[in-house]
């Protein structure tokens, strides 16, 4: 094997094994980001309590307006 053949193929596999690695980190941040996601969701529901006696107890996450009088 000539050296340009070999220096083209090194190219090559190193251009395969970045691809790949970009790859990977892709799926892998999708996969944090969901997870981060569903977190979120699930802290807001612990956050905003059910109706209690037709006024709600509102969390820290949500800006919503509570009329005291009704």
């Amino acid at each position: 094997m000539n050296d340009e053949v070999l220096d083209r193929l090194m190219v090559s596999e190193l251009a395969t094994q970045t691809e790949s690695a970009m790859a990977i980190k892709k799926e892998e941040r999708a996969a944090f980001l969901e997870i981060n996601r569903r977190e979120v969701v699930w802290l807001r529901k612990e956050k905003v309590e059910v109706q209690r006696g037709g006024e709600f107890e509102v969390g820290m996450m949500r800006d919503i307006e509570v009329d005291d009088e009704t």
